[in-house]
Formats: structure tokens, sequence, C-alpha cells
């Protein structure tokens, strides 16, 4: 699937995650929950790169749960998949492993944060 295609796929399962989530298609209680969710995880991956940096797991593995948790619930689910196997490997201090999963979690990130702003324009 190439970035086009991947990022309008997202930006409707995001859509159709939260319309489920809040019962109906309200634009002003979608974008605040999009707006939450774009500050949020923006200090996430800030701390998140900070911690892979310092090689701090403790720290790893509570922003990746959040970032899993708070991508999850979005419906960003494959950046929700990411997370978890970063918490996984934090949790067994596989430090290796955890700057090469940010990677794939940076990349996602970045097609979350381009369906983000294609949902927030229709």
């Amino acid at each position: 699937m190439n970035n086009e295609n991947a990022i309008a796929s997202l930006t409707q399962e995001i859509k159709n995650t939260l319309v489920g989530f809040i019962g109906s298609d309200e634009p002003g209680i979608i974008t605040e929950l999009v707006q939450i969710y774009q500050n949020d995880t923006q200090a996430l991956m800030e701390s998140l790169h900070e911690a892979v940096a310092n090689h701090d797991m403790k720290t790893i593995t509570s922003v990746t749960h959040t970032i899993k948790s708070s991508s999850g619930n979005l419906g960003a689910n494959r950046l929700a998949e990411l997370a978890s196997s970063l918490e996984k490997l934090s949790k067994a201090g596989d430090t290796t492993a955890v700057s090469a999963q940010l990677a794939q979690i940076e990349a996602e990130y970045e097609l979350v944060c381009l369906a983000l702003i294609r949902l927030l324009a229709q």
C-alpha cells in the first residue's frame, strides 16, 4: 500500500473509531479529541526520543504504554502495535532493538499525523 492509500485508509479508520466512540459525527468533538491526541502524543514522542537516547528503559516502557493506549483508542492501530512491541523490548532491556523499533514508530507516527491533518480538514 502506498503512503497516499495508507493515509486515506488511516484517516477513515480514525474517523470511524471516533464516531463510534462518541456516538455521532460531531465535528467539534472530533476536532477537540484529535487536538488533544496531537498535543499529548507530540509530548510523548519527545519524551520517548529522550528516553531512548538515555537508555532509560523505565521511561520508555511508561511512554510506550501510554502511546499504545491512546493510539489504540484513536484507531491508529498500527502505531499502537508498534508501541506495544517497543514496550516489550524495553521491558526486556534490549537497547539495540529499541533504537530500531523507534524508527518504525516515528514513520508510523508521521502517517498518523498526516491522517489527522486530513481528518481535521474534512
